[in-house]
């Protein structure tokens, strides 16, 4: 093992190599089959620091840094896409289908926001309802798009949760709207019926 201790340190590059140049320190180096320890003491030191440096030019980019255009066409050099092409597929689809949640909470909403309410209480419940089916609704998303990382099957399930949480509250709103409406109806026939009811 080796362990460096200087007064004073200056780090300087010269092209792609970087060097630590350390003056009045010292190197302890031990023996790890004894435990012996030896001392050298120094007034100037260079350290080559490349071999700390990564060996791959540029950052390392993961499916969720790079742009959608990347994520159509990866380059066939891209390391993490040769090993696990999935992962890109799956990206790809998390943001065709991430969109639609905000719609989806809104219908939600809307049909719940549209149901009879006698009293205060029961608006909280309605309210309280409306978020668990929300959360529920993107839980399960969530549990797809981590299955899509790993088996292809996970895709489809993606489009499935917002499509399906979107017909049953589109189906639940025109329900509603055809209960009013035949509600209204039969209010206005009522009061036909006693305006022009015989004294």
């Amino acid at each position: 093992d080796l362990i460096y201790f200087a007064k004073e340190a200056v780090i300087a590059k010269e092209g792609s190599d970087s060097f630590m140049l350390m003056t009045n320190g010292e190197i302890h180096r031990r023996d790890t089959k004894d435990g012996n320890l030896s001392i050298i003491r120094f007034s100037s030191y260079v350290f080559d620091l490349s071999a700390f440096m990564p060996a791959a030019s540029g950052a390392f980019l993961f499916p969720t840094d790079r742009t959608t255009a990347y994520l159509l066409k990866p380059e066939a050099k891209d390391a993490l896409f040769l090993k696990s092409p999935q992962l890109y597929a799956a990206e790809l689809h998390k943001r065709a289908t991430q969109w639609t949640y905000p719609v989806v909470f809104t219908l939600i909403a809307l049909s719940f926001a549209g149901m009879a309410r006698s009293h205060r209480g029961a608006r909280v419940n309605v309210t309280m309802v409306a978020l668990s089916i929300a959360l529920l609704v993107r839980w399960m998303g969530l549990f797809f798009e981590n299955m899509s990382e790993k088996n292809a099957a996970g895709e489809l399930g993606l489009y499935l949760v917002p499509l399906i949480a979107s017909a049953v509250a589109i189906w639940s709103l025109r329900r509603q709207r055809r209960l009013r409406l035949h509600t209204l109806s039969n209010s206005i026939s009522d009061w036909i019926g006693r305006a022009y009811a015989p004294v």
